[in-house]
This record gives structure tokens, C-alpha cells and sequence, in this order.
């Protein structure tokens, strides 16, 4: 079984694209770090399947402190368990693709409002049995999302990634393959001249890892980032104000 809860998929070519274009690498610093607004709170899925929901939750709370002056805790539980963020799936884990399109479309809620750690199929249930929350869930949607394309050359992998978190500097959620023997779903918040990697606290509890044990990782199906304001169009054309 998949220990963490990342479930990988090829990618859905309807998706918006970067365009590694813009930025080029001798254009970037030897080493970069988000401020640290930007950084996402590390917090511990424990046993259960949802490291997807808790990247995604996590992203969607630096990005509402960001529009509305204050970050806000949002429940990775909520997405883990809504069948919108599941497309019919029901087993151990999720996949990245499927959980951002639910978000699209439905949101999450404040964790204040559903802390209901539970394990599939029981989260599942536990979202039905609170239909009440489908329109407090709303204000959170994000308006859209861009997948960075997984280049087979590690190299032009590794430039994208780099591009896309210096020129948004907006955390990016990213589906591995490989983390230690199993799909995982971590953050990628900046990376450092010597190793190409910057991880604030290491551990299994961190949400935020190392960015080059993903660039090692050959088999890297998705990275994504999202926005809760602007559309596609502008965010391909780098036509979004500075924030």
C-alpha cells in the first residue's frame, strides 16, 4: 500500500501548460527562498492517506492570506473525504489532478469547521453527512491552476520548476512518484545553490521536502500550483499583478 496517499496518473492534456520561456537560468539566483508569508505551515497527515488534501490545504491558506490580508487554516480532511475532489474514487490515498479539479469547482472549509480525521471510507461519509457545508466551502475555491510540464530531461525538469517558483513566487504542490518507495504529495518552496534543495524542517512530518530528492525521481508525473484569483490566460501570460 501506498504509505502516504499520493496517487499518480498521466497527465490530462487539457491542462494549462507553463511556458518555460520567459525565465532563463542564468536570469535566476544560485539560491531562493520564498518570504515567509509564502511558506506553508508544516502540520502531520499521521496514518492516514491525505498528504494530497494537506498540500492543497495548505497552498489554499497562504493564497487566502494573501488576498484577504490573513491566512486562514483550511481542512485537508474536507478534501480528502469530498467525492467532488475524488471523481469517483474510493480507496486508500487520491490523485493531485483529481483533488485540484474538486477545489475548482467546490472549495474546502476553515479546519475550524471540519477536523474529522478519519481514513477512506469513513471521511467520505463524514463530507456526505455534512451537506451543510457545500456553500461555506465556496468562497475558497481557487479560479484556476497550471500544470509545469514533467520534461523527461532532468535538467529542463529541474528549470521549470525553478521558473515557475521565481516568477509566482507562490508555493508549488507537487505530485512525486518516488518519495521514499511511494507516491507522495509535497511543497516546493525554494532551493539552494549547492544541493538544489531547501527544506525548513526534514522529518516525516515535513509537508515541505527537499527539492532534490524530486528532481531525482524519474517517473515525476505532475507539478501544480493554483490560484484562488486569477484565470489561466493571465497566469500562462505572466499578465498578473505582483502580489
Amino acid at each position: 500500500m501506498n504509505k502516504t496517499g499520493c496517487l499518480l496518473r498521466p497527465s490530462n492534456t487539457r491542462n494549462y501548460k507553463f511556458p518555460v520561456c520567459d525565465v532563463s537560468d542564468k536570469d535566476l539566483p544560485s539560491t531562493f527562498i520564498l518570504s515567509d508569508e509564502r511558506i506553508p505551515t508544516v502540520r502531520n497527515q499521521g496514518n492516514i492517506g491525505a498528504c494530497v488534501g494537506h498540500g492543497i490545504a495548505e497552498v489554499l491558506g497562504i493564497l487566502y492570506g494573501l488576498e484577504f490580508g490573513k491566512e486562514k487554516l483550511i481542512s485537508p480532511w474536507y478534501i480528502y473525504g469530498n467525492p467532488e475532489c475524488r471523481d469517483g474514487f474510493t480507496g486508500y490515498g487520491m490523485f493531485l489532478c483529481d483533488a485540484i479539479e474538486g477545489v475548482r469547482k467546490c472549495g474546502s472549509v476553515p479546519l475550524e469547521d471540519f477536523d474529522v480525521r478519519l481514513e477512506v471510507p469513513d471521511i467520505i461519509t463524514a463530507v456526505k453527512n455534512r451537506s451543510e457545508l457545500t456553500d461555506k466551502a465556496k468562497p475558497y475555491r481557487i479560479k484556476s491552476y497550471i500544470e509545469i510540464p514533467c520534461y523527461a530531461l532532468v535538467s529542463k525538469r529541474k528549470s521549470a520548476l525553478k521558473q515557475a517558483l521565481y516568477t509566482y513566487k507562490l508555493p508549488i504542490v507537487i505530485a512525486s512518484a518516488n518519495y521514499f518507495g511511494g507516491g507522495h504529495c509535497v511543497i516546493v518552496i525554494g532551493w539552494d545553490k549547492k544541493i538544489d534543495s531547501y527544506s525548513k524542517i526534514p522529518g516525516e512530518q515535513a509537508i515541505k521536502i527537499t527539492v532534490v530528492i524530486i528532481f531525482l525521481q524519474k517517473k515525476l508525473m505532475r507539478l501544480m500550483f493554483c490560484s484562488m484569483k486569477w484565470n489561466c490566460q493571465d497566469m500562462c501570460s505572466q499578465k498578473i499583478p505582483k502580489i
